[in-house]
């Protein structure tokens, strides 16, 4: 089941739980969380799909649960533009810091490749 949300309602109330739930840990004090925030900016999935392109506002792209999932990524090459190249966790080979910094390793190679 899948539940859509308003992010323009949505959003501040999220943000708040976040940083209560921040300060509800017993690890650190950070009751007064709230009052040392001078900046922020709230990105929300719409933002995300919007200024990245990214599936549904995804930040790991398309669904990974799948057994066929990791085939269906987009792969690191543009198929359409020569020297266009996608690294991250929206791409091949997934989410995650160590299939992202893999995915760059990956990149890498098909630069060098491309350029020899």
């Amino acid at each position: 089941m899948t539940t859509e949300s308003d992010w323009q309602r949505d959003a501040p109330a999220s943000r708040d739980h976040i940083l209560d739930l921040l300060a509800s840990y017993k690890q650190i004090d950070l009751t007064d969380l709230h009052k040392y925030i001078v900046c922020e900016t709230i990105l929300t999935p719409e933002d995300f799909e919007r200024l990245y392109g990214s599936n549904a506002g995804s930040i790991y792209g398309l669904s990974s649960n799948a057994r066929m999932a990791p085939f269906t990524r987009p792969g690191n090459r543009s198929k359409d533009v020569r020297g266009l190249y996608f690294v991250g966790g929206s791409t091949h080979p997934g989410g995650g810091v160590p299939l992202v910094m893999l995915s760059g390793k990956i990149v890498a190679r098909l630069v060098e490749e491309d350029l020899l």
